[in-house]
């Protein structure tokens, strides 16, 4: 049974939500790089013997290296997402408390 993971899909509202959960992708990815050094040669034993061994250590190297990088250009994006966001999240904020006080005088 092959393992796959695969990435939420967050929409950061603003600069702070994108810090997060760049963050967040950015640290998980290195824990998966580091604990992949063990765990991938174990599944690859389990699954190939002496084979799958061999393989799971280039895994895990290739992990060690590739998931950090991966978690850095995750975290990059989500940050300029929120960044991005940031302005259209305020402008909606202030047209929504207009409209509150604009009822409350109204009605």
């Amino acid at each position: 049974m092959k393992e796959t993971r695969q990435y939420e899909t967050k929409h950061p509202k603003n600069a702070v939500s994108g810090l997060y959960y760049g963050i967040s992708t950015f640290s998980k990815d290195c824990y998966h790089g580091v604990t992949g050094v063990v765990t991938e040669p174990v599944k690859g034993a389990k699954a190939g013997g002496f084979k799958g061994a061999v393989k799971g250590v280039g895994k895990g190297i290739l992990g060690l290296f590739f998931k950090p990088v991966a978690g850095t250009v995750a975290m990059m994006s989500y940050t300029t997402q929120g960044i991005n966001n940031t302005p259209g999240t305020v402008a909606a904020g202030i047209k929504n408390m207009r409209n509150k006080k604009g009822k409350g005088k109204h009605g």
